[in-house]
C-alpha cells in the first residue's frame, strides 16, 4: 500500500466509526438543552469526507489499473465468445436450410417420371459447358455418345462409371447408380444432373476438364 492509500484508509476509518459517535453526542447534547450545532456540522461533514476517502482509496489500491485492464480484457474475450457462438449458430442455421433444400430437391427428383426427366434435360454446347462450368452445376442435361470406357463404381459402390465420348474427343463422366450391361463402343443416351467438373489427362498428356453427370436414365 502506498502512502496515499494508507492515509485515505485512516481518514475513512475515522469518519466511518467517528460519525455515529459524534452524531450520538450531538443528539445527547440537543436533548440536554446544550449547544450541539457544531457537533451536527462535524457529523454531517464526515459523510462527504468518508465517500471521498473511499473513492481515493479505491483508485490508489495496488494493481487497481492492472485489474481494470484485466477486467476489460475479460469483457472483450467474453464478447468474442458470444460473437463466435452467434456466428456458429448462424452458420448452423444456414447449413440446416441448405440441407433441407437439398433433401427437398432429392425427394422431388426421385418422384420425377421418365417423361419429366427427358423433357427437363437440356442439350448444352460442350465448349460452353467447360468455359462457364460454374453456371451449369445442378443443371439437368442430356448427352448422346459412344462409350469410351466402362467399369464398376469405385470403392465397392453400386452402379457403373462410364467415360462417354460425345464427339470430337470430348468426354463426359457418367455415373449410373444402376449397373449397366453395355460395353465399350456402344452408343447410349444419358439424362441426368451435372454435379461437378473433373480434370483428367488425355492420351496426349493434355490437362482437360469434363462434366460429371449422375444419370437418371440411360438408354
Amino acid at each position: 500500500m502506498n502512502i496515499v492509500n494508507i492515509i485515505s484508509v485512516i481518514i475513512g476509518s475515522i469518519c466511518f466509526f467517528g460519525y455515529p459517535v459524534i452524531l450520538g453526542l450531538a443528539i445527547i447534547q440537543f436533548f440536554r438543552g446544550k449547544p450541539a450545532k457544531n457537533l451536527f456540522f462535524v457529523s454531517i461533514g464526515m459523510i462527504p469526507i468518508l465517500f471521498i476517502s473511499i473513492f481515493i482509496g479505491e483508485f490508489t489500491t495496488p494493481n487497481y489499473w492492472e485489474r481494470q485492464k484485466q477486467t476489460k480484457a475479460e469483457e472483450r474475450e467474453n464478447q468474442k465468445i458470444v460473437e463466435n457462438i452467434n456466428e456458429n449458430r448462424s452458420e448452423a442455421e444456414k447449413a440446416q436450410e441448405q440441407y433441407n433444400e437439398d433433401m427437398h430437391k432429392q425427394v422431388a427428383d426421385s418422384l420425377r417420371s421418365p417423361e419429366e426427366i427427358r423433357s427437363e434435360s437440356n442439350i448444352f454446347d460442350y465448349n460452353t459447358l467447360i468455359k462457364d462450368s460454374d453456371n451449369y452445376i445442378g443443371k439437368y442435361a442430356k448427352f448422346k455418345g459412344v462409350i469410351n470406357e466402362i467399369r464398376d463404381s469405385e470403392n465397392g459402390g453400386v452402379g457403373s462409371i462410364v467415360a462417354l465420348d460425345v464427339g470430337d474427343g470430348n468426354l463426359v463422366r457418367v455415373h449410373s447408380p444402376i449397373p449397366l450391361e453395355n460395353q465399350s463402343g456402344d452408343s447410349i443416351t444419358v439424362y441426368g444432373t451435372i454435379t461437378e467438373f473433373i480434370s483428367y489427362t488425355n492420351n496426349s498428356g493434355e490437362e482437360l476438364t469434363a462434366p460429371n453427370l449422375i444419370a437418371d436414365i440411360v438408354e
